[in-house]
């Protein structure tokens, strides 16, 4: 009887909890119901690395936000804040809750207060890792659901990006103003993204955007290009491959050579026809009429027809590169070249009069039509600037190119004086300047700091010993790596074996120790006799690599003894070249008495 009474009483005190969570849930004011429902984008689930949630690094008190890992640590300055705030002013709100049953802990979240491009290396972006708390009752939350919060001070429209830790972003490059709220709900285990809040419908345009342009590279034909595609077929392997692919429902890989066919589809193609890419995007966008700001629309109708753009001419220059190393000449060649120019012209004299200064998508088809006016005049970008007529977009590219390839640049640091000295634009002069400060000849380096093979962690005080000192970053599966160890450090270790006066340090960005650990005993990637150092697990979001933007592999910087910077552009490959520098270096620096 008194088990009876007992069940009786859980079951009452059960049910208001039940009822109070339906009424959270259809509550107008918690707003769930206006949800979009676009798919979670492939490969979300697999982002999360081995469940690493960094624990090292996260704050001790319940915040929001892990300032230590931020590459912009917020200040009374600052442009962002976190946590509730009842004084929000005109401050925009991005609140989440991701639902799954997992030890996950934080959602990695990138502001770009101005945008030049997406990334670690992105002047003046945010990198946030914010904590994930358990699932409020009051807000409608279960067990399995974990909710955070950001609110970016009104400083304009800025972009952001989030991502499940450091894996591939579920949202990116979303537009957010001063006053937006927007909630998102993220469902990994039904694998749905959808929003609510009071700005629910741009982020919905945004999301819908972004789901039209998955579906057309899903309809788009695959392609492999090869000079001869019947001997590709003669391989008994691709053969039998393609006869299964025909076999089956699904897409079927197209062989073929670039040639006047390929040409006449290029000529034909119309961006802006009724089957052009353009009229799905745009028609989408129409449909929300009435619920987001004519002015808004307008804004993203330049968008995807700036990004349509991007993806032509890229796919211009693509072809017209790989023309040119392959040494074609003719009529294809004589023709790409044409057409090439002529829509350089084309896009010039229409698609870049009233730009929006707001815009993400300007940046990137400006480095597309750098990039095709490189192809076509053979030379490097930098020699073409003059052609993006507006001053603002001129000095803003110049920003991003400088900031994305100083490493691969001639005489960059001079060349960077010289574009600094004639800016219009003071604040995009800063920028340069700032790069200028990290990576100009005789700075300090700053942040060195790795761990050794008995996971010591070791600055620069404790390692450097030589007068000249290459530091040289890799990464496990990486042939040019390989290729650096076999032509260059195997002569330096050769070459200056026993002389103290330089000194080779190779830092690794592998995923994990162990792999860092298994190459290093191949002896593949670099010397036993070379001081061998590995970032650890933040790998390729090691500070000091975020900060001298260090993203590619092999890289490799020369430095003093006292950490100033002898070179760190265009450090020779070649051990002949190589040695000539340091050689060079050594006879202007002789050991003092």
């Amino acid at each position: 009887m008194k088990k009876q009474i007992l069940i009786c009483l859980l079951g009452l005190l059960c049910l208001p909890i039940s009822i109070t969570t339906a009424q959270v849930a259809d509550s107008p004011g918690a707003d769930f119901l206006h949800r979009s429902s676009p798919s979670v984008p492939f490969g979300l689930r697999d982002t999360h690395r081995g469940g690493e949630t960094r624990s090292d690094t996260l704050p001790e008190q319940n915040g929001l936000v892990d300032h230590s890992v931020a590459k912009g640590q917020e200040g009374e300055s600052s442009s962002a804040s976190v946590g509730p705030d009842p004084g929000l002013g005109n401050n925009a709100v991005i609140w989440g809750r991701v639902s799954e049953y997992s030890e996950r802990s934080q959602i990695q979240l990138i502001v770009y207060p101005d945008y030049f491009f997406t990334g670690a290396k992105a002047p003046r972006s945010n990198h946030l890792f914010l904590q994930l708390q358990p699932g409020n009752l009051m807000e409608g939350g279960y067990p399995k659901d974990k909710s955070f919060q950001y609110n970016l001070a009104a400083h304009g429209t800025q972009w952001f990006s989030l991502s499940l830790n450091d894996g591939n972003p579920f949202m990116e490059l979303y537009r957010i103003d001063p006053n937006d709220s927007i909630q998102l709900f993220l469902d990994l285990e039904s694998s749905y993204l959808v929003f609510g809040g009071k700005s629910r419908e741009q982020f919905k345009l945004q999301q819908g955007l972004f789901e039209l342009q998955r579906e057309q590279i899903a309809n788009t034909v695959p392609t492999l290009w090869t000079p001869n595609p019947r001997k590709v077929l003669e391989n008994p392997d691709f053969a039998k491959q393609r006869e299964s692919a025909i076999s089956s429902a699904g897409p079927v890989l197209e062989i073929r050579s670039r040639d006047l066919e390929l040409l006449q589809e290029l000529e034909k193609l119309d961006l802006y026809s009724p089957s052009g890419s353009l009229k799905a995007y745009w028609e989408y966008i129409d449909s929300y009429t009435g619920k987001v700001s004519e002015s808004y629309l307008d804004f993203f109708r330049k968008e995807v027809e700036l990004r349509e753009w991007k993806n032509y001419l890229n796919q211009l220059s693509g072809h017209l590169r790989f023309a040119r190393r392959s040494g074609e000449q003719g009529d294809f060649l004589d023709g790409l070249l044409a057409l090439s120019r002529e829509k350089l012209d084309q896009a010039e004299g229409s698609l870049e009069l009233d730009l929006d200064k707001r815009s993400a998508a300007a940046m990137d088809y400006f480095a597309a039509k750098m990039k095709l006016w490189s192809a076509v005049n053979d030379e490097e970008p930098l020699e073409g600037i003059s052609s993006i007529n507006l001053a603002y977009w001129r000095e803003k590219f110049l920003v991003r190119y400088f900031y994305e390839s100083f490493g691969n640049i001639p005489l960059a640091e001079g060349r960077l004086k010289d574009f600094i000295a004639d800016m219009k634009y003071s604040h995009f002069a800063q920028e340069l300047r700032t790069l200028e400060s990290l990576k100009g000849k005789g700075v300090v380096i700053e942040g060195f700091e790795f761990l050794d093979e008995s996971g010591n962690t070791l600055q620069w005080d404790k390692v450097a010993k030589g007068e000249v000192i290459l530091i040289e970053f890799w990464i496990s599966g990486c042939k040019a790596c390989v290729a650096f160890n076999e032509q260059t450090l195997s002569v330096l270790e050769e070459k200056y074996e026993g002389d103290p006066r330089v000194q080779v340090i190779t830092v690794s960005a592998d995923f994990d120790t162990e792999l860092w650990q298994r190459s290093l005993q191949s002896g593949r990637y670099t010397q036993s006799g070379f001081t061998n150092l590995y970032t650890g697990k933040e790998n390729r979001n090691h500070p000091f690599l975020i900060r001298y933007g260090i993203s590619s592999f092999p890289n490799r910087i020369l430095i003093n003894r006292e950490g100033r910077f002898i070179q760190t552009s265009q450090v020779p490959f070649l051990a002949p070249d190589l040695i000539a520098l340091i050689e060079h270096e050594l006879n202007q620096n002789p050991p003092k008495p």
